[in-house]
């Protein structure tokens, strides 16, 4: 098991997903700030979202095949040197890739910090105030006319 480890740190594929990691979430928040700016529906968002979150596995699966080089991207060598990969190893990296993924993506749905009973106070206003209701404000005369 700790093969994989080496092999994933030999071929850079830590340091792609960590990138990924800081590159996606600063686009997340960058979106998450100018869409509603747009007045963008709220599925544009989380179509959005969805998008990063599919695209991360597609990257750990790049990083795994391909290397950056001085040369350009060029194919990443066996240990032993030859060009040879694993099916294993790949389907490996791209459900674990997938897996963190999903759990990103159920992480931005499901909010186990957030309050319900604080969220939506314009849907508690309207649980709480019948229909049929009259507000009355007092208010202070505070002109120097007393009559008016």
């Amino acid at each position: 098991m700790s093969s994989i480890f080496a092999e994933l740190k030999r071929r850079r594929v830590y340091r792609v997903a960590l990138a990924y990691g800081v590159i996606a979430s600063g686009l997340i928040q960058v979106g998450g700030t100018i869409l509603p700016i747009f007045h963008a529906p709220d599925w544009a968002q989380q179509v959005f979202v969805v998008l990063i979150a599919v695209g991360f596995p597609l990257a750990l699966a790049l990083a795994w095949v391909f290397d950056l080089t001085a040369e350009g991207i060029q194919r990443t060598p066996d240990a032993h040197g030859a060009h040879r990969y694993g099916g294993r190893y790949l389907l490996g990296v791209a459900l674990s890739g997938s897996l963190i993924a999903g759990c990103a993506v159920a992480a931005y749905y499901w909010h186990p910090w957030r309050n319900t009973a604080t969220t939506a106070p314009s849907e508690i206003a309207a649980d709480v105030i019948p229909q049929k209701s009259i507000a009355v404000l007092p208010f202070e005369n505070q002109s120097s006319e007393r009559s008016n």
